[in-house]
């Protein structure tokens, strides 16, 4: 009786084992795809639709530096604070700066080329960002941006490791 046990209690532990690593390989998202959405996602938690309070500002603000890695190299010329070694807290108070500054504003994230070298948990990525905003006062902005990011995977999560614009030679 304990040996026809023992045997249906292997047999359930591989079935359960097979089925995961089928699940696994029909259902997991790629690294690009897991890229792709954590841009979505930081667009989504930086978008402001108007007036909001300094706890919610701040609350936003917080949110959006969990998408950088504890330190992050930001090279944004004509950006306030936007060129050197950032920490989160830098990142969180900046994002605060900004969306004080601004009524609404949203960024939206295009032509997203996404490089991952096997087994590395790093990427690179390119891409085209476009930042629309209403400031309190004076008339609304509409900047288009090519940008190169590093980023880092951490416990399963893409970081932003480094950000930057990107130099475009115009004719």
């Amino acid at each position: 009786m304990n040996r026809k046990l023992l045997i249906a209690v292997l047999g359930i532990v591989l079935l359960c084992a097979g089925g995961f690593l089928l699940w696994k390989s029909l259902f997991s998202e790629s690294p690009e795809t897991q890229i792709r959405r954590t841009f979505q996602e930081l667009s989504a938690t930086v978008g402001k639709n108007g007036k909001e309070g300094l706890i919610v500002a701040m609350e936003k603000a917080r949110d959006a530096a969990k998408f950088f890695d504890e330190t992050c190299t930001l090279k944004l010329d004509r950006v306030p604070h936007g060129v050197g070694i950032m920490s989160r807290q830098d990142i969180t108070a900046n994002t605060l700066t900004l969306r004080n500054y601004f009524q609404t504003m949203k960024i939206t994230f295009y032509d997203m080329e996404i490089l991952v070298e096997k087994d590395r948990p790093e990427a690179q990525t390119t891409f085209t960002a476009v930042f629309e905003g209403t400031p309190s006062s004076g008339r609304s902005v509409k900047e288009t941006k090519e940008m190169d990011a590093g980023l880092v995977n951490k416990d399963g999560r893409w970081l932003l490791k480094s950000l930057a614009f990107r130099d475009v030679i115009r004719k």
